[in-house]
């Protein structure tokens, strides 16, 4: 008797944990589609793996659903089953990397979302794999910088400025530490230089306090007294593939010190 009950436990145990499926086929393009669900509430609520198949049944679409939202990693396919697509969510939204590839294998486009916004790095290309496009992208979602390159690597235009600095103030007192950030580009393909200079050339001593591949946060302690014109020049030089090519720009910071 107590062999049976067990057994009866041990049955309503394992089809408590059996995950719930549902099946259908999308009537636009005849896809066949499965996901897990749970029943939360009286409600059915997707969660867990989700798999979309063609009509040759090749998987084109894998992710995963986290209380009826997307999260996690989604990988779309082509239909001979390479890699199209890899984006990160979370709660619903791109939050992460996301690439995206041509059907050779080389890398289409690689972008950086935070909560669905784009952010730092987007870059471009060509099929051939030579740098189409970059742009630089604020916290926003702005894009105060854009390149455009030829199939071949070569410069077509470009917009906006690689380099943008934000104050914290633009006076301050003598003996106090001028703060200040900067916004890079991160060009592919290329050795970025960044240089300090004061329009009446006297030497100050700028500290770069943190530093990411787009940003730079620095303080300065050697000013003068009075009007201080500062000059932030970035250089990009590219590789020999894109000949050589060189970029230059600055950015000009104004501040007065009491």
């Amino acid at each position: 008797m107590k062999n049976l009950i067990l057994f009866i436990l041990l049955l309503i145990f394992i089809s408590c944990k059996k995950d719930k499926v549902i099946e259908r086929i999308n009537p636009e393009n005849n896809e066949r589609e499965i996901y897990n669900y749970i029943i939360k509430e009286g409600d059915t609520v997707l969660q867990g793996k989700s798999y979309t198949y063609n009509q040759d049944g090749a998987l084109v679409l894998k992710c995963s659903y986290k209380n009826n939202k997307l999260d996690g990693n989604l990988y779309r396919f082509f239909d001979s089953g390479k890699l199209k697509e890899i984006q990160n969510l979370r709660n619903g939204m791109n939050d992460g990397i996301a690439v995206s590839y041509f059907k050779n294998g080389k890398i289409n486009t690689l972008l950086t979302y935070s909560r669905d916004t784009l952010c730092g790095d987007g870059f471009y290309n060509y099929e051939n794999g030579n740098l189409r496009k970059y742009m630089l992208y604020d916290s926003l979602g702005k894009v105060p910088f854009i390149i455009r390159l030829d199939s071949l690597g070569k410069i077509k235009s470009y917009e906006g400025k690689p380099v943008n600095c934000f104050l914290d103030s633009d006076k301050i007192k003598f003996g106090e530490k001028f703060k200040m950030d900067c916004m890079l580009a991160n060009i592919p393909n290329t050795v970025r230089k960044v240089e300090f200079i004061y329009s009446d050339f006297h030497k100050g001593k700028i500290k770069i306090k943190k530093s990411g591949v787009n940003y730079l946060l620095l303080e300065e302690t050697k000013y003068k007294k009075g009007k201080n014109l500062l000059y932030v020049i970035v250089t990009y030089k590219f590789n020999k593939k894109y000949y050589n090519q060189i970029l230059k720009d600055t950015a000009f910071i104004d501040y007065y010190v009491n």
